[in-house]
């Protein structure tokens, strides 16, 4: 095996001394308000993890279809030779159950909030405030749907996030008589 000493870095346009060989297929130049990040990757549904993760439910657009640089409409810049792979990629039932590891989800929350923290990283993506068992009363959830598509919850929720339905504001959540309208659209789609 080769080891490459040095490698162009695209990005900046700077020789840089790696000193082992580069094991990340899929690196990540993440950029907000001057605060940056660089990540790296293996396996591309990994970077798609933490790229949905960042944007989360933001629209963004190529601002260079040759350099693969996106902007989301919050200021996040996100460059990689090959962001068109990582935004393009389907997840296999393995790959929608992986999870960041908290150093990535700490990557995540100091790109859109400027705070470096040794504490554990907040959960991103809630837009609507947890609620409790008792102030749920008669909604059903993630599990009912699942149980009736003949999934499971994980997979259950990745249907829902790829599918037209949007998602109610106490969250994924529906009262009994909306359940089977939501399994009818989620099998149609």
């Amino acid at each position: 095996m080769e080891i490459t000493t040095y490698k162009e870095n695209s990005w900046l346009g700077l020789p840089v001394d790696l000193g082992w060989p580069n094991v990340n297929e899929y690196v990540l130049y993440c950029d907000k308000d001057g605060k940056d990040s660089v990540v790296g990757f293996q396996h591309c549904f990994q970077a798609t993890h933490f790229i949905e993760a960042l944007i989360d439910n933001d629209d963004y657009d190529y601002i260079d279809k040759d350099k693969d640089i996106i902007v989301t409409d919050s200021g996040v810049t996100i460059r990689c030779d090959r962001l068109k792979d990582i935004i393009e990629h389907e997840f296999t039932i393995r790959e929608m159950c992986w999870i960041l590891s908290p150093l990535f989800l700490m990557q995540i929350h100091y790109l859109l909030y400027g705070e470096r923290s040794d504490e554990s990283p907040p959960i991103l993506g809630r837009k609507s405030p947890k609620i409790s068992k008792s102030q749920r009363g008669n909604y059903l959830g993630i599990k009912p749907l699942a149980a009736k598509l003949g999934v499971t919850p994980q997979i259950c929720r990745g249907m829902l996030r790829k599918s037209s339905i949007e998602k109610p504001s106490i969250g994924w959540l529906w009262k009994p008589d909306e359940i089977d309208n939501v399994v009818k659209e989620l099998k149609e789609d």
